[in-house]
């Protein structure tokens, strides 16, 4: 009687140990949607950011908080519960603008209203943010990554990611004219250059008639 060949077992095994090799940033191209656990954490972590200018964590957080809402809203969340958190955040950050709160409460109160956004999210059957979404907001995929994969981010990785995430806020340069304002040509000149009328020209030539 012959043996079970084992080869196929083997193979099996080889490519589930090479699976779970895989880079994270890899397999979270396939992982759709992110958690809101690790967001939350950024979030915290960018709000609390010692190494990054108030001003920039602003931006960031509001460009944040504000892709967040406008997607729940077209997933059919809540807008009421979704206004509540809004207004929650804007406060929130006004202390912190105005130094009447730390970075580490600040923190704090963000992660809290990711939590909110979570629960309120979850009650309208959304489980979780597609990766395009963060990619816009100015999240690299292998940042999330890191996150899930425990890894720490240093103060100055999270100062930049708050950069990234400011300068997507801004959006791409604006240099073309807009639409029905466009200047001439480089070449032409003013209307004022064009040359005038041939004055040598004779009058027209008459047109067919009686008496001609």
């Amino acid at each position: 009687m012959k043996k079970p060949q084992k080869w196929p077992g083997l193979l099996l095994t080889f490519v589930f140990v090479s699976a779970l090799a895989l880079p994270v940033s890899a397999k979270l191209e396939e992982s759709v949607p992110i958690g809101f656990g690790p967001v939350t954490e950024l979030m915290q972590m960018i709000a609390s950011a010692e190494d990054a200018e108030k001003e920039t964590v602003a931006a960031a957080l509001t460009f944040f908080m504000t892709s967040l809402v406008e997607f729940l809203e077209g997933q059919g969340v809540s807008q009421e519960t979704l206004s509540e958190i809004w207004e929650n955040f804007e406060r929130a950050l006004e202390e912190f603008l105005q130094d009447r709160t730390s970075a580490d409460e600040f923190g704090q109160e963000i992660a809290g209203l990711g939590r909110a956004l979570q629960a309120t999210a979850e009650e309208g059957g959304v489980q979780g943010l597609p990766t395009e979404l963060l990619q816009r907001i100015g999240i690299d995929t292998d940042v999330i990554g890191a996150l899930l994969d425990t890894d720490d981010l240093s103060g100055l990785d999270i100062a930049e990611i708050a950069n990234q995430i400011a300068g997507a806020a801004e959006g791409p340069p604006d240099d073309a004219d807009p639409p029905g304002e466009a200047g001439p040509p480089d070449d032409a000149g003013p209307p004022d250059d064009a040359s005038p009328p041939n004055d040598d020209a004779g009058p027209p030539p008459k047109k067919p008639g009686k008496g001609n």
